[in-house]
């Protein structure tokens, strides 16, 4: 990862006033793949933890659900082939 610093804004800022995050555990050796919608929830770092109880193994994606103009789209917090293991939230 190289990290550049910003120079100049090119976007705005989006306040998710009731963030809703889909939370997908991917199949494994014996596990089935599941599907979460966490709501009511706090911030990112309460995702993580809440994942980090549940994942026993599995491969895990995070996304945000966002509503726009067009309808619901999601936002991937993590890579799309997933994390391997979300540990130390």
């Amino acid at each position: 990862m190289q990290a550049v610093r910003d120079v100049g804004t090119r976007y705005s800022w989006v306040q998710v006033e009731h963030p809703v995050y889909v939370v997908d555990f991917l199949a494994s050796a014996g596990a089935p793949a599941e599907c979460w919608r966490l709501v009511d929830g706090g911030d990112v770092l309460e995702v993580l933890e809440w994942v980090a109880r549940h994942q026993r193994g599995r491969v895990v994606a995070v996304s945000l659900e966002v509503e726009d103009a067009g309808g619901f789209s999601l936002v991937q917090l993590t890579p799309a082939e997933g994390l391997r293991q979300v540990a130390g939230w």
